[in-house]
């Protein structure tokens, strides 16, 4: 079971993991917070690895960074001025402290119904994480956790989502990250619900996620801000538009038909093309989409077809009148 961190020492994980490195210097680790990194430590998530290479000097009152030397013949570091000659450093004052992220994400997921066989596996060094398949509540699927960190970055951005087009997800993919929302550089990933664990893990005191967590943040957290009227909850289970609410409880490739259009209207295309949804969801090429959705109200007032093109009634004129 995870050990307790604390309040700050949830905060202090979260901060660390959203540094370049993620590692802590001994002056946080030592002075500035050192409850919060001692609690990290004994959970096994800090582990202190190799030194800094300045420090400020113990014989200066300046507290100005100075280069930390290696002195064979005294076997330890320290530094030289001009005032104090050689003055040796502690270790404790130049030992480096590296979060142990990939033991992070274990923690993040024991809690969780995860597929035989399923080990967590590093997509983009350093910054993206496949963590399995998780089992949740109220699916019959399985649903593909990822895990990605400095989101927030416009390098690390464009990484993740070239990982997400060589990747897509079958269904819907959950992104944890340590980076909050509002830093995004954008609104949504199509079929990717992003989940900051700033929101996720607040009033908890360790990092263990709950399944029924998951399964309530994609039943009722919005897949994507779309900017507009148009709102899809869940994996498509629910869509709103002009005040209407349309349900998809039970029908599957209704949901994957209402997430592929979705995905392409936050991409900006309002129309596609029926053989291309029917190819990408390897549907039978004799499917009509209208009788996918048969007897369902939302055909015609939702989501219309039109000269081999798909796509939600975004205006009043756009909707059936037959």
């Amino acid at each position: 079971m995870t050990a307790p961190l604390g309040a700050e020492g949830l905060d202090l994980l979260l901060a660390a993991l959203e540094l370049p490195v993620a590692s802590l210097s001994a002056v946080t680790v030592n002075d500035l917070y050192p409850d919060a990194a001692a609690a990290l430590q004994k959970a096994g998530l800090l582990h202190a690895e190799g030194y800094e290479v300045a420090a400020a000097s113990p014989a200066d009152h300046e507290d100005v960074p100075t280069a930390a030397t290696w002195c064979p013949d005294r076997g330890a570091f320290g530094t030289f001025t001009a005032g104090a000659g050689w003055v040796p450093l502690p270790d404790m004052q130049l030992a480096r402290y590296v979060l142990q992220i990939e033991q992070v994400l274990g923690c993040v997921i024991e809690a969780q119904r995860r597929a035989p066989g399923a080990d967590i596996a590093c997509i983009v060094p350093d910054f993206l994480w496949d963590l399995g398949d998780v089992r949740l509540p109220g699916r019959a699927h399985h649903v593909q956790l990822w895990f990605a960190r400095r989101m927030a970055h416009p390098g690390v951005w464009q990484q993740i989502k070239g990982a997400v087009r060589a990747r897509p997800p079958a269904r819907q993919r959950i992104i944890l990250t340590s980076t909050r929302l509002d830093h995004l550089p954008e609104s949504a990933i199509p079929r990717h619900a992003i989940l900051s664990l700033h929101d996720v893990l607040a009033g908890q005191v360790d990092v263990s996620i709950g399944p029924e967590v998951l399964a309530a943040y994609l039943d009722g957290v919005p897949t994507g801000a779309a900017g507009g009227e148009l709102l899809v909850i869940g994996d498509g289970r629910e869509v709103h538009l002009r005040g209407e609410i349309y349900r998809f409880p039970k029908g599957d490739t209704q949901r994957r038909v209402i997430m592929h259009l979705y995905a392409a209207y936050l991409e900006g295309e309002v129309q596609v093309p029926t053989a291309r949804i029917i190819a990408a969801l390897d549907m039978d090429l004799s499917t009509r989409l209208r009788d996918t959705f048969k007897h369902h109200p939302a055909w015609g007032k939702l989501l219309n077809e039109k000269a081999g093109l798909c796509g939600f009634c975004l205006e009043p004129t756009d909707q059936a009148t037959g």
